[in-house]
């Protein structure tokens, strides 16, 4: 249709009112006559302008907020809303997109389930493993509550969505079975760190200050002789009840000689994520491999950016935790960042050399 009436129609535009349409032809083709007209060309950013969305771009953004509990970014992205789009359809948006994350987070052909582009896959995969199950569930609970406000009190819209995001971002404010539910996993994160023989020191709440976990030192045997590391906490002797649960790990590698690379490191990401989400992306990236003890892990960046931002002691102490949280590792592991070894690529002269 766009050709024949000659209008500048991108693929991305397209598939936009397609999703909205759902599928609809007749509507389809009203949006489409809407956007398209004065002659403007009609690309995905006209669409989100005429039709008064916001995007998967904008959904990501705020869920990254809310996974960082980054209060004012989300103060200042529903200010924005409020000023040139209706709230009630971006909330819409996040709902879907919350559903969307539980299906990308727990079905592994995700994309054969959703109606998303790939390059909307890949950032849906990347920003789901910010959560949890629990946490998911009971922020989806809360947009659909909002949602139910704001169809009631339509002038309210607003006040409904900030307060909506403050309680996704703090359960504590709200003593729902939901709520109470996402609490108790952050818990059960702190016992397993105890359990382990980690110190949770305490810190008063209004410090500022990031509560940290530490392990008692243990006097290990030396390095293997393998490439340079920087090491963190140092784990100690693990309870029989921890060390059962190692037993039922999915992610146990099959060691070959002293490392074996961690098959499924998902669930690492999801407690990474939690607390060092800023390196959640350069720790995917790397290559991962734990030794047959289960006691050691190594991570071998991509490139130095990666080896750099990977080698701060909070990251390291953020993936060693992670280890620990995710079961991959029933003890605190030690932690190494080492550089990939680059080999040489043969040269055809080589080989006249060699005759």
């Amino acid at each position: 249709i766009a050709e024949c009436e000659n209008i500048t129609l991108e693929n991305g535009a397209a598939e936009r009112i397609a999703r909205i349409a759902e599928g609809g032809m007749r509507d389809a083709v009203s949006l489409l006559e809407l956007c398209s007209g004065g002659g403007a060309a009609v690309t995905e950013e006209h669409v989100h302008e005429v039709l008064g969305v916001s995007g998967y771009a904008a959904a990501c953004d705020t869920a990254r907020a809310v996974a960082a509990k980054d209060m004012r970014s989300l103060f200042n992205i529903v200010a924005k809303i409020s000023e040139t789009k209706d709230i009630a359809v971006y909330w819409q948006e996040l709902i879907s997109f919350w559903r969307d994350m539980l299906v990308a987070k727990y079905a592994e052909d995700f994309r054969s389930y959703l109606d998303i582009t790939e390059n909307e896959a890949e950032m849906l995969a990347s920003v789901s493993s910010s959560f949890s199950l629990g946490a998911l569930v009971y922020q989806s609970g809360i947009l659909d509550d909002a949602m139910r406000t704001m169809v009631r009190s339509p002038q309210t819209k607003r006040v409904t969505a900030e307060l909506a995001f403050v309680k996704m971002c703090q359960p504590a404010a709200d003593s729902s079975p939901e709520a109470l539910m996402a609490r108790i996993s952050e818990l059960e994160d702190k016992v397993k760190l105890l359990s382990a023989g980690a110190v949770i020191a305490e810190i008063p709440a209004n410090s500022g200050v990031k509560t940290e976990v530490k392990a008692e030192p243990e006097n290990t045997a030396a390095s293997d002789g393998s490439a340079a590391s920087e090491k963190i906490v140092e784990s100690k002797p693990v309870p029989e009840s921890v060390s059962a649960e190692k037993k039922a790990v999915k992610n146990e590698a099959v060691a070959f000689g002293e490392y074996a690379p961690v098959s499924d490191i998902s669930g690492v990401i999801e407690k990474l994520a939690k607390t060092s989400p800023m390196a959640v992306d350069f720790f995917r990236e790397s290559r991962v491999e734990i030794s047959s003890d289960g006691r050691k892990v190594r991570v071998i960046p991509q490139n130095d950016l990666s080896h750099m931002m990977l080698s701060d002691s909070e990251v390291l102490r953020a993936i060693s935790e992670a280890f620990l949280l995710s079961g991959v590792c029933s003890a605190v592991p030690d932690v190494s960042i080492e550089k990939a070894v680059k080999t040489k690529k043969a040269s055809p002269a080589d080989d006249l050399f060699g005759l």
